[in-house]
């Protein structure tokens, strides 16, 4: 994910997007299939449904259209990947503190 952000176009960060949408659980990519034991998704599935497909056709239009797709890109990088880093940011902290080298 920092990888991601530190490219320099927005771009190439939309074109390489990693998206987590606060209160979805990874069982919503798959409406009426629940894993078992998991948490539940804090959305209702309409909703959880309607953040995947505009993610995805986001994602598509960046990688198929690049720059003339301006609004996925925008999407992409502004309304999703932005908000992911308060989510990720403790994980990436972690990883930082403990990477050799």
């Amino acid at each position: 994910w920092a990888q991601t952000r530190a490219l320099p176009t927005a771009v190439q960060r939309a074109q390489k997007a990693t998206v987590v949408v606060a209160g979805m659980d990874h069982s919503d990519f798959c409406p009426g299939y629940h894993v078992r034991d998991d948490i539940r998704s804090e959305l209702a599935a309409d909703v959880a449904t309607a953040h995947v497909a505009n993610v995805t056709a986001a994602w598509l239009g960046a990688v198929v259209h690049g720059a003339a797709a301006a609004d996925a890109v925008r999407a992409l990088d502004e309304r999703y990947a932005a908000r992911t880093a308060p989510i990720v940011a403790p994980f990436v902290r972690v990883r930082n503190a403990t990477e050799p080298g």
